[in-house]
């Protein structure tokens, strides 16, 4: 087992609103939830027509949000006179173009009055308790579906603050957690930890040994969850921490675990971790 030392997450907000765009791209091309550019309209910004901006850069190709797509699309209409509601489908060429223009690297939800676009907002929750929430990564990491309807109806009722970077750095500093990860053998399988979550399980005990260590070696730095993505090439999916690989998902890893594919299962390690991190920060 490794135990690691307090290491710094800044629980998306610093990273994001850092790296979000301070003002609305030229020549921008809104396009429609496939990603497909929308026929050119004469929808003002945010400070002309009094409405708040909402953009929503959603992997809508995958299907793995269709949940929150159907959530957004729905608060949209419910609230047309409030909001101006575009979605960027970044699981599209088109869409990951205007995604990576616009400075992100991960799904994020922006909302902007005309003083600059933020994923961070402040509003009464439904029990009556003022919170803060950073609408980045998928819901379940550092929100939920209710935060986001319990925001629309703050909009609705004239609470809902929306954060410039310089107040959403005093009302989320990065917090301090310690984690462990940690090895074990179940059924003949090599489980691998963070905390008490399994977060990998492969046939080779070797194998889930070493991802382990490089996992650990990785979080002795200050971490994010957006560091840990996933690689595809011919039919192997390579599961990285920044630079670092962690372990390779196969074909006969893929059949082992009944999902379809190496890129389906390593993308579920991916978000097994991301999930963990976030989970131990709330702890």
């Amino acid at each position: 087992m490794h135990r690691l030392p307090l290491f710094l997450i800044a629980l998306a907000v610093l990273a994001v609103i850092v790296g979000c765009p301070k003002k609305e791209p030229a020549a921008s091309t809104p396009m429609n939830p496939q990603g497909v550019a929308a026929p050119e309209a004469s929808a003002p910004n945010a400070a002309q027509s009094g409405k708040i901006k909402v953009t929503a850069y959603i992997n809508v190709t995958s299907g793995c949000q269709a949940s929150t797509v159907d959530l957004i699309n729905n608060l949209g209409m419910d609230h047309a006179d409030l909001v101006d509601l575009e979605i960027v489908n970044f699981g599209s060429p088109e869409g990951e173009r205007r995604w990576r223009e616009d400075g992100l690297d991960c799904m994020a939800i922006l909302f902007d009055n005309g003083k600059g676009p933020s994923p961070a907002l402040k509003f009464p929750a439904r029990d009556g308790k003022v919170k803060t929430v950073v609408f980045f990564m998928p819901a379940g990491f550092s929100w939920e579906h209710e935060d986001l309807e319990d925001a629309f109806k703050a909009m609705k009722d004239g609470t809902l603050e929306i954060l410039s970077e310089e107040e959403a750095r005093k009302e989320l500093e990065p917090q301090q957690a310690t984690i462990t990860t940690s090895f074990k053998e179940q059924s003949g399988k090599g489980q691998v930890l963070i905390g008490d979550a399994v977060v990998i399980t492969v046939d080779a005990i070797d194998r889930a040994q070493a991802a382990e260590k490089v996992l650990a070696e990785w979080a002795k730095n200050p971490v994010h969850p957006s560091q840990v993505q996933v690689e595809t090439k011919d039919k192997l999916a390579t599961l990285k921490v920044g630079d670092a690989t962690v372990i390779e998902a196969t074909e006969e890893d893929a059949k082992a675990a009944g999902v379809k594919g190496p890129k389906a299962l390593a993308t579920q390690w991916a978000e097994a971790i991301r999930k963990a991190i976030v989970t131990a920060v709330r702890e």
